[in-house]
């Protein structure tokens, strides 16, 4: 049975947007994004938001669910996808991560962030 877990940033610093390579999603019927920010954010007003982005040709992407909340200040943000849950199951074949950043000059130190297909 094949699995997806990825762990796009590792204790990494972040200071611009950007996105993932592109996955294939497994079949998982539930998915899980966690970024924990584990040293204060620098810059003025400094703001990164996580969004999961699907597609059902690999080409033309949206974004999986309601809008997730700002992240301005250390602390861990756990998002579920699946039957039942505010996102919603994500049942396209691909994937990938995207990560906003605004602010001025806005740096995250120490972010890590995971995604991972459970139920696969």
């Amino acid at each position: 049975m094949a699995t997806l877990h990825v762990k796009q940033h590792d204790r990494a610093t972040i200071t611009t947007s950007g996105s993932s390579q592109i996955f294939r999603n497994p079949g998982g019927r539930r998915h899980l994004l966690i970024v924990d920010v584990a040293t204060a954010p620098t810059g003025t007003t400094p703001v990164v938001v996580f969004e999961i982005d699907t597609s059902t040709d690999g080409v033309t992407f949206t974004r999986k669910g309601a809008a997730l909340a700002n992240i301005s200040a250390i602390g861990t943000q756990t998002t579920r996808y699946g039957v039942g849950t505010t996102q919603g199951q994500i049942v396209e074949p691909y994937l990938k991560i995207v990560w906003t950043v605004t602010g001025t000059t806005p740096s995250f130190t120490n972010l890590t962030s995971t995604f991972s297909a459970v139920d696969c």
